[in-house]
């Protein structure tokens, strides 16, 4: 039986997001995680990126970028100014 986890990745493991990126589908530029950066410090907006992995290994995921809403709320959301796409992505061919 498959192990699916679901958490926010450290930024230690950006390499495998990077990697992920690569392969996924549909993974762009605007996944990377120096993109994501240059969006965190040009938009002085957090981000997170929140992976799946089976047994082990990172599938899936999605960035999301943090806004402080009226200094009560934390709102995350896949896209930003600076981005055209930053939605999910996963690897193409899943074995379960």
């Amino acid at each position: 039986m498959s192990e699916i986890e679901v958490r926010e990745l450290l930024p230690s493991e950006s390499k495998d997001w990077d990697l992920l990126v690569e392969k996924a589908q549909p993974g762009m530029i605007f996944h990377a995680s120096d993109w994501l950066g240059i969006c965190r410090d040009t938009l002085s907006r957090d981000f997170k990126i929140y992976g799946c992995s089976i047994n082990g290994e990172l599938v899936g995921g999605c960035p999301f970028f943090i806004k402080n809403f009226k200094g009560m709320l934390k709102i995350g959301s896949s896209t930003c100014k600076m981005t055209g796409y930053c939605g999910p992505l996963y690897k193409r061919r899943l074995q379960l």
